[in-house]
């Protein structure tokens, strides 16, 4: 809740409109010292040039109980150095209605003639983003618009999170963190614990220690930390957040034996199936024949593609699973509730099943060494006969039974049993790589128009995006999407048919097939034609000379493009690209050229190797990523007979 709550105030989701007018009230002038002496000391955009905003101050003050209810006082002040910064003050602050309350204390905006403009109580909304889906109503949003925004305006707001009921009883934990991309001249983080409670704390580049006094029979913990800003952050293929910037997180210390006892006890009685359910489950049963592979396949695309997914991340809702009677009911789910739907359907038909929590490779590594509620995905774990498990996201629509997604490959996997619990990790899959195969098939005629038939299918993380993006878009806007594309490519393109297998039949590699033509592409030399082969695009961006932050790409990845091209009649070969290979610890790249009859073929692999490419790395990755670049745009020459 906390990590949450304090990135949601420092980023400002923008997703939602507030009206322009504003409610407020009059301009006053301000005589709080502790607020001048802030701003006349505050930087300016000499300080910071091309940066957008500056915080001020990021103060953070929590007082939890015992019992882990808590109150969490936030105070955040930044100045507006530049008009790319307005969309700050659009403010969403989220909270979980069912475990908290949310209080916006003040909020106002400091003009730079020290005249304050204070946001009125009626301008401050409560709404719920899902209001769709009336099970998580409890996801809530405060919301408010700042007034009188100007370049050189100082914007303050204080918000006090109250939590009446902690997810785990007698735990707790606190997320410190700085925004990424904007400087910060001051930020503080207090919390103030019983003394009778082992609490601990884990920092990551961080290097401060706190201030730690007692009163009483209270502990408290206090860092101040001046002058960071996080550099390089609009980097492409950045690592996580949890990664690049400073952090620490301060916990009630539990075990996993703990966590994983408390998680089956609150998810175990949502699991009793409905006699509706029961009867379609008989009904499965039957029509697969009591063959149970079939009937776990059939469960799984049932919970995938019949019941909506609600994307919500864990660690925001609630970890207990809504009673899945309601939720196949309802046919929509978090990740939670889509998994204990599908482990209570297998259940019902003896086949074991368990939850699994992960934290997903792009939200950071999980400390194992210190246990705290850090998880942002479930999924479902079934047990081989052979040892090791069969992972299945239910989240994913389109996704073949058994295939985990780079995402939740290479990170630890926490599957919670009855009385026990176990870290799996699954490493990354060497048999399917996401990527893509595509075939070119260029014939030309005589007034050396080329008439192309351009196949392409796709495997891995890249086949379920694609199936998804076909499934949901009109013929007309993929053909529309094909005629943008192939003019980039050829000139004066025009694009004939566009055909794809079903996006829903996963028993089949998703494949498309694309017809187009393409007039006065050749160039004409005198005896000479010049043909410019289509520039094959390998996603990899390396358009600067130095990186500040590692390279952390999604996953690995194999794409190859087969080229085929006939020999205009009357023609023959005059010059063709010779055979290139590179092979590097980042990644290996092929160009084979062969000319058949009159075929010519031209294949071209390229293939990652290595996931995360450290600076003092990324001149000699962006060599081998320029030289397979540049050998991926060749051209052939024809001479007429």
């Amino acid at each position: 809740m906390k990590k949450v709550l304090i990135l949601a105030a420092l980023f400002l989701c923008f997703s939602f409109n507030i009206p322009s007018a504003h409610s407020v009230e009059e301009p006053e002038q301000l005589t709080d010292q502790y607020m001048l002496d802030l701003i006349n000391n505050s930087s300016s955009q000499l300080d910071y040039p091309g940066i957008a905003a500056v915080y001020l101050l990021m103060d953070e003050k929590d007082y939890v109980n015992e019992d882990a209810t808590a109150i969490y006082d936030l105070h955040i002040v930044w100045k507006i150095l530049d008009r790319q910064a307005m969309p700050l003050g659009e403010v969403n602050i989220p909270f979980n209605a069912s475990e908290s309350t949310l209080e916006i204390v003040s909020a106002r905006t400091i003009k730079p003639d020290k005249t304050v403009v204070n946001v009125s109580k009626e301008n401050i909304r409560e709404v719920t983003p899902y209001s769709g889906f009336p099970l998580y109503s409890n996801i809530r949003l405060k919301q408010f618009s700042m007034p009188a925004m100007e370049v050189g305006c100082v914007v303050e707001y204080k918000a006090r999170l109250k939590v009446f009921k902690p997810k785990l009883p007698g735990f707790f934990f606190s997320y410190w963190s700085f925004p990424p991309g904007l400087p910060v001249e001051k930020s503080v983080f207090e919390i103030n614990v019983p003394k009778d409670v082992e609490t601990g704390y884990v920092s990551n580049n961080l290097y401060a220690e706190p201030e730690i006094t007692e009163s009483g029979d209270r502990k408290i913990y206090k860092w101040i930390v001046k002058d960071i800003f996080i550099e390089g952050i609009y980097e492409q293929f950045l690592p996580p957040y949890d990664v690049v910037c400073p952090n620490l997180t301060f916990a009630a210390k539990k075990t996993w034996d703990e966590i994983a006892k408390w998680f089956y006890d609150i998810s175990k009685p949502q699991l009793e199936p409905s006699q509706e359910m029961e009867a379609f489950v008989a009904f499965v049963v039957e029509e697969q024949g009591g063959d149970k592979e079939k009937i776990m396949k059939w469960l799984y695309d049932f919970v995938s593609q019949a019941v909506r997914y609600v994307a919500i991340p864990l660690k925001s809702s609630d970890y207990q699973p809504h009673k899945v009677s309601e939720i196949y009911t309802n046919k929509y789910g978090d990740c939670k509730d889509k998994s204990a739907l599908l482990i209570s359907l297998y259940k019902m038909v003896g086949i074991d099943a368990d939850f699994a929590l992960v934290k997903t490779r792009s939200a950071g590594p999980l400390i194992k060494d210190f246990p705290v509620l850090d998880f942002n995905h479930c999924i479902v774990a079934v047990p081989k006969k052979v040892g090791g498990y069969i992972f299945l996201d239910p989240t994913l629509e389109l996704n073949k039974f058994g295939y985990l997604t780079t995402e939740m490959q290479d990170v630890d996997i926490f599957v919670v049993k009855k009385d026990d619990y176990e870290f799996v990790k699954v490493p990354f899959a060497k048999e399917v790589i996401s990527g893509s195969l595509e075939t070119l098939d260029m014939k030309i005629d005589d007034d050396y128009v080329i008439h192309i038939t351009n196949t392409m299918e796709y495997f891995g993380d890249t086949e379920i995006g694609t199936r998804l993006n076909f499934k949901y878009s009109t013929k007309d806007a993929i053909r529309a999407f094909f005629g943008q594309v192939i003019s980039t490519i050829f000139t004066n393109a025009k694009l004939n048919d566009v055909n794809f297998s079903d996006p829903s039949n996963l028993n089949e590699r998703f494949k498309i097939v694309a017809t187009y033509e393409a007039r006065n592409h050749i160039k004409e030399a005198g005896k000479l034609l010049i043909f410019d082969l289509p520039a094959i695009s390998i996603s990899a961006l390396v358009s600067t000379e130095d990186r500040v932050h590692p390279i952390w790409l999604p996953g690995l990845s194999e794409n190859t493009t087969i080229v085929k091209v006939s020999i205009p009649p009357g023609c023959k070969i005059n010059y063709l690209p010779e055979n290139v290979e590179k092979d590097t610890p980042f990644g290996y790249y092929r160009r084979e050229v062969s000319a058949r009859g009159d075929i010519i073929t031209m294949t071209y692999t390229y293939k990652s190797k290595k996931l995360i490419i450290p600076p003092d790395q990324y001149r000699a990755y962006k060599e081998f990523v320029e030289f397979s670049a540049k050998n991926s745009k060749e051209s052939i020459v024809f001479e007429i007979k």
